[in-house]
């Protein structure tokens, strides 16, 4: 059929081809045949280049895009739409189109320049609108971004795409419960909607209202078994409930079928959590092996999970003894940690000292301080300087260290002293009286 249509546009006469190959072109990049669409539109060109027909320019440009986006070039798709948008600036596809490449390749600000121009030229241009309210999003800007989903809301209420979106702002906001209602309206639009079922699910687990939460997500497992979000909020709901072989059966199920990365990766971190509460251990740390090269290109929140489990795993391995594997895990933790915010990456390290503290044995605590200071020495030999003199009071049993202390350290580094020892022996006199007029 294919080579019957080429043949049919190649034997018009020249007053007829242009009109054949620009009814062929458009098929051959819809039925996903490039090299074909390749040679007609390089047809096109000789003939609008040969019969001088400036008019070809604008669609060459349009099957050009076409053609580079399907094949993932994006930086020779935005060439080619800069130069339709050269021949008519209001060219509302080559807009659309360059909007979703630049938003492709991470260029939000960008993104959100063509997007502006786009509502210049129509400012109820639901498309657009529902695009920035993305791109706004992405950017983090959470509270625009609603305000962009109202205004299409405004133009249709029962844009049910707006609501869903909307609903997942809300949850970043840790607006819950209206998010939840904001998912019950668009589901009242489209009762089948996945997206919104399996947000709504997710809105339902971080209520805690687990068994809920997975009636909603069987329904949407029941209209499409294979649907991504899906899986992941329910491999979620079934961790949390502590249902972990069937959490673990749907989270695997997730990595081998995700075409989409991050799915693939969230459902492994998955994957890794529910082998550390089933205390296999060498299961989840042979995962954690599997992504370790990949987390580089993911989002900083998979890359703080990845951390946080890292670490877990790391106190685990020096509870065993295990100091080279703790070693490594705690080396997987930061080695992206650049990718972070300071305060994210504190406040998950200073999680880990505390949990090392708590666990009462002097080795272990020691060993995670060296760990930690070897690894990240500038950053935080600072900020654990009570925990190394806590140490050295233990080891010493010298009191006297507490006095080269600013007043207001002597209590955390007392407190660290009590949690190793699990007594107040080695707690200064006017600490313990501080302590038992407080509890008076």
């Amino acid at each position: 059929m294919i080579k019957d249509l080429c043949y049919y546009a190649e034997i018009q006469p020249h007053e007829f081809k242009a009109e054949a190959l620009l009814k062929l072109t458009p098929k051959l990049l819809e039925m996903g045949e490039n090299e074909d669409a390749r040679y007609e539109i390089n047809k096109l060109k000789e003939h609008a280049a040969k019969y001088k027909v400036a008019e070809l320019e604008d669609e060459i440009s349009r099957f050009e895009l076409r053609l580079f986006f399907s094949e993932n070039k994006y930086e020779e798709a935005i060439e080619a739409i800069d130069k339709a948008l050269e021949i008519n600036p209001s060219d509302d596809i080559a807009l659309k189109i360059k909007d979703i490449v630049l938003a492709t390749l991470g260029k939000y600000e960008e993104a959100l320049e063509v997007l502006n121009k786009a509502l210049e030229i129509n400012p109820v241009n639901c498309y657009a609108l529902t695009s920035k309210g993305k791109v706004l999003a992405k950017l983090g800007k959470y509270e625009k971004a609603i305000e962009v989903f109202n205004k299409v809301l405004e133009i249709n209420p029962v844009n049910y795409y707006a609501l869903a979106n909307k609903g997942v702002l809300l949850i970043d906001l840790g607006k819950i419960k209206e998010a939840l209602e904001t998912f019950n309206k668009a589901l009242e639009i489209d009762p089948n909607d996945n997206f919104a079922l399996a947000s709504k699910g997710f809105a339902l687990v971080i209520l805690k209202k687990y068994e809920e939460a997975l009636e909603v997500l069987n329904k949407a497992l029941e209209i499409d078994p294979n649907y991504e979000l899906t899986l992941m909020n329910k491999a979620f709901a079934l961790y949390n409930l502590k249902r972990y072989t069937e959490g673990l059966e749907i989270a695997r199920k997730m990595v081998d079928i995700a075409t989409d990365e991050h799915f693939k990766i969230y459902g492994s971190l998955i994957v890794i959590e529910t082998y550390m509460a089933l205390n296999r251990k060498s299961e989840a740390a042979f995962e954690i092996e599997k992504i370790e090269s990949k987390m580089i290109d993911q989002e900083p929140d998979l890359v703080e999970h990845f951390m946080d489990i890292c670490l877990k795993l790391a106190r685990d391995e020096l509870k065993d003894d295990n100091r080279g594997s703790a070693s490594k895990f705690i080396k997987f933790a930061f080695k992206n940690s650049s990718k972070l915010n300071y305060g994210a990456v504190n406040e998950l390290t200073m999680g880990f000292l505390k949990s090392t503290t708590d666990t009462g044995i002097l080795s272990v605590l020691k060993a995670a301080v060296e760990e930690i200071i070897d690894q990240q020495k500038e950053e935080f030999e600072q900020l654990i300087r009570p925990i190394i003199k806590a140490i050295e009071i233990v080891e010493t049993k010298d009191l006297k260290k507490y006095y080269d202390l600013q007043i207001e350290e002597r209590e955390i580094v007392a407190d660290v002293v009590k949690k190793i020892t699990k007594s107040d022996e080695l707690i200064p006199d006017e600490i313990k009286r501080k302590e038992e007029i407080g509890t008076i």
